[in-house]
């Protein structure tokens, strides 16, 4: 509840989002982060290692 307070959300948006069934978009995130002290540039780029790690981009390929 005072994460919820600090981020001016009703508590269950705070509940969807730790059981997955919300994600949050870039401002949430950045805003979520600044609400818990983190810094939301590092575990952004973490995020973006792993999801480079996994390929999930498809090589280019030439379409004629």
């Amino acid at each position: 509840r005072a994460l919820a307070e600090r981020l001016g959300v009703v508590h269950s948006f705070i509940g969807k989002v730790e059981t997955g069934d919300r994600r949050l978009d870039i401002f949430e995130f950045i805003n979520y982060c600044n609400a818990l002290k983190w810094d939301a540039s590092e575990i952004f780029n973490k995020l973006l290692e792993e999801f480079n790690s996994k390929n999930y981009y498809p090589e280019k390929t030439d379409i004629e």
